[in-house]
C-alpha cells in the first residue's frame, strides 16, 4: 500500500549540526551492531530486564508480542530504506497526515514527507542521516506500548551517523556527492520516538521524531 500523497505542509528547519568526520561506516552496521538483537523482539527484552532486577516476568500474551515485534520490524524497515537510499519506499511507511522530523528538518503529510527524503536524495539539506547502529545497553532502553488495537507508540535509542553534504557548486564537488562524498560524518547518541497506527488491518507510522539524547 502507498503512502497518501496528497497532505500539504510546510517542511521547516531548525537548527544544523557538526561534527569530526569519522571512518566510513558499513550500511549494514546498524543490523550487524544491535540490529539483529533487536528483531529478536521487545518481549524477551523486557522479560530479561524484569529477571535482572529481581522481579518475575510477567505472562505475555502472545498476540501482544507479535503486534509488539511487527512495531519493531516496522522501524527497522524505515531506518534500512533510509541507510539504503530507498527514499520513497521510505515514505511509503507513513500514514495519512504524519509528520516525520529528523535533526530538524520536519515534514508534514504524505507530499511533504515525500518533498523532504526527495531533499535527502539530492544531499539539499544541511544535515542528513547516514547509518544507524544500535548497543545491547541501548537496546534494553526501547519501549514499545500497544494503547489500543489500532494505536501504539514507541522509544527507540540508537547512534546516528549525521553526515553534512558538500555545499560547494563545482562539478568536484558534484562528483563526489555522486560518489556518497560528504564534508563531514560524525556519529551522534539519539533516540527514535514513534507513534504507529493501524489502518486497513497494516501499521504505519503516524509520527517519526528523531532528537540527540
Amino acid at each position: 500500500m502507498s503512502a497518501d500523497t496528497t497532505g500539504q505542509s510546510t517542511v521547516q528547519s531548525t537548527g544544523k549540526s557538526t561534527g569530526q568526520s569519522t571512518s566510513e561506516t558499513s550500511r549494514r552496521s546498524f543490523f550487524t551492531r544491535g540490529g539483529a538483537a533487536l528483531g529478536a523482539g521487545l518481549a524477551t527484552t523486557v522479560a530479561g530486564g524484569a529477571l535482572a532486577a529481581g522481579s518475575p516476568a510477567a505472562p505475555q500474551d502472545p498476540d501482544s508480542a507479535a503486534e509488539r515485534e511487527v512495531l519493531r520490524q516496522l522501524q527497522l524497515t524505515f531506518a534500512s530504506h533510509m541507510e539504503g537510499g530507498r527514499y520513497g519506499e521510505a515514505a511509503d511507511l507513513f500514514a495519512r497526515g504524519a509528520t516525520l522530523t529528523l535533526s530538524g528538518e520536519t515534514a508534514t503529510g504524505g507530499g511533504a514527507i515525500r518533498g523532504l527524503l526527495s531533499r535527502y536524495q539530492r544531499q539539499d539539506v544541511p544535515i542528513l542521516h547516514g547509518t544507524y547502529r544500535q548497543s545491547a545497553a541501548q537496546q534494553q532502553r526501547d519501549t514499545v506500548a500497544l494503547a489500543s488495537a489500532e494505536r501504539a507508540t514507541a522509544t527507540f535509542h540508537i547512534d546516528v551517523e549525521l553526515c553534512r553534504p558538500l555545499q560547494a557548486d563545482c562539478t568536484a564537488a558534484r562528483m563526489a556527492q555522486l560518489q556518497g562524498g560528504f564534508a563531514e560524518r560524525r556519529w551522534e547518541a539519539g533516540k527514535m520516538d514513534v507513534a504507529f497506527v493501524k489502518t486497513a488491518g497494516r501499521w504505519r507510522i503516524a509520527s517519526l521524531n528523531y532528537q540527540p539524547s
